[in-house]
């Protein structure tokens, strides 16, 4: 940033990162960071929505997918939406990599392809670890939100945290069952 350089020059602040980055913080270049209580999600899982839906990018898609979607390229890296399942979870519901899953929340469903990926195994048979950069928990489950046919945002609640009034979007209870 030309603006955090100027200052390293005029010696307002120091240049304490030998990577170049900086936080808007301190002079002498540390953050100032806010130690805030960790508070529940607005809605937690219950007997009838026993799963955390989580929502965000595939990293193929970071800002170009999410944004406009207008890349041939970045659409034939992951084509469509799709819902990631812990495997135990999977299970449970009888669901298999690859099988057509209903994802419903307080708010709307979806259906989708579902991702069972085994993390216990190893080796060359680590199925569907290529293409994946997160890893499903327990009770989690994950679904981009690029896709325009399916529109997950839509699924998630309408809350906002209340010091920095940042929508909590990311998190809600749903229910996974086979199509």
């Amino acid at each position: 940033d030309h603006h955090m350089k100027d200052l390293i020059k005029k010696g307002k602040i120091k240049d304490v990162d030998p990577d170049g980055i900086h936080f808007y913080g301190f002079k002498d270049g540390r953050a100032k960071i806010f130690k805030r209580p960790a508070l529940p999600p607005a809605e937690v899982i219950d007997d009838k929505y026993p799963i955390y839906l989580s929502t965000g990018r595939v990293v193929h898609h970071w800002h170009t997918g999410t944004m406009t979607m207008r890349s041939p390229w970045l659409k034939k890296m992951v084509k469509e939406s799709f819902v990631e399942i812990f495997i135990e979870d999977a299970k449970q519901r009888g669901i298999k990599d690859g099988d057509m899953v209903v994802v419903s929340t307080r708010r709307g469903s979806v259906k989708m392809k579902a991702r069972v990926i085994d993390f216990k195994s190893s080796g060359p048979d680590m199925k569907g670890v290529a293409e994946r950069a997160s890893m499903p928990m327990p009770k989690v489950c994950f679904i981009p939100f690029f896709d325009a046919r399916r529109l997950t945002n839509l699924m998630t609640v309408d809350a906002v945290d209340p010091l920095s009034k940042e929508p909590e979007y990311k998190i809600c209870a749903c229910q996974i069952s086979k199509a």
